[in-house]
């Protein structure tokens, strides 16, 4: 059968046709309007600037592989591996390229019914989300599971899927928002100037490959969404940006003090090829690296 999900072309909020492929052996609403799962499989999975308009939880079932995925408009590999669950909040945007077959589980629940069922306070209009496509949570992927089980055999009734909904919003929004910072009011980073110093001796060592998120965190041992809120309390930008700003700078010193082409100084800092490093350049700098090195030598 074909999916219910609502894939959505992000700029003219048309329905996008990049999921009619799927093949579903199973979907069910538990008689919840908002709420759906479903169980199926795909040969492939190729999307360009689109978006649900709802909660997005897949967790892979079988396979193993790798996609191409675009981030802060920047192409990333990433490495899927069985019971890995792609997170995505309302309206936020994808790009990834996935040609490889996938067996999933997906949930989808309306933000409506995810804020409904959480036990607290919500900032709505500064609450924030963690978009990921390789979350490994035993937790998480245990609750979307259990959801399945009720909603193939099970005979809870309504009681069981509220439960289950409460349940599961309370974790959610606890471990992948930023609710705990604006319940605690913190203004000082819990990042510290050896700990930023150790981060930058990382990129440093590391500037020719490409830099994930979950490894700057790791470094100071916060999660990932945790090390995003507090790195930007830190340094006043995000890591991407930061990053970026480490490989100007560098960039910057090896062209007036080397005569390296620019082709070999993209590769050694990381950019995809000299084009890339030209535009990123020249973005943050106004000048192209060759006006710079003609004006500073």
């Amino acid at each position: 059968m074909k999916t219910r999900l609502k894939f959505l072309d992000k700029t003219t909020k048309k329905r996008s046709a990049c999921a009619d492929h799927f093949h579903i052996e199973f979907s069910c609403t538990l008689d919840r309007p908002g709420l759906l799962i479903e169980k199926g499989s795909s040969d492939y999975f190729v999307t360009n600037n689109v978006m649900t308009d709802a909660f997005f939880f897949s967790m892979e079932l079988k396979h193993e592989f790798e996609w191409t995925i675009q981030v802060d408009g920047k192409e990333r590999t990433v490495h899927s591996q069985v019971e890995d669950i792609w997170v995505n909040s309302p309206n936020s945007a994808f790009s990834h390229n996935n040609q490889h077959p996938a067996e999933f589980l997906v949930i989808s629940i309306d933000a409506e019914i995810m804020f409904k069922h959480f036990m607290g306070y919500l900032p709505k209009d500064k609450l924030l989300f963690l978009n990921d496509y390789n979350i490994y949570d035993e937790r998480l992927g245990y609750m979307m599971k259990i959801l399945l089980l009720e909603a193939q055999w099970g005979s809870s009734g309504e009681g069981f899927i509220d439960n289950w909904l409460k349940l599961f919003s309370n974790y959610y929004i606890n471990n992948y928002s930023n609710i705990q910072t604006l319940e605690n009011h913190v203004t000082q980073s819990i990042i510290s100037k050896q700990q930023i110093l150790v981060i930058n001796e990382y990129i440093e060592e590391h500037i020719s490959e490409s830099i994930s998120i979950e490894e700057l965190a790791d470094l100071v041992s916060l999660g990932k969404f945790h090390f995003l809120n507090e790195f930007k309390k830190s340094t006043g930008m995000t890591p991407y940006q930061y990053l970026i700003d480490f490989k100007i700078e560098k960039a910057k010193k090896e062209l007036v003090e080397t005569n390296d082409t620019l082709v070999n100084i993209a590769l050694s800092l990381g950019f995809s090829d000299s084009s890339h490093f030209t535009r990123t350049f020249k973005k943050h700098t106004h000048q192209t690296p060759k006006q710079y090195r003609q004006t500073k030598k």
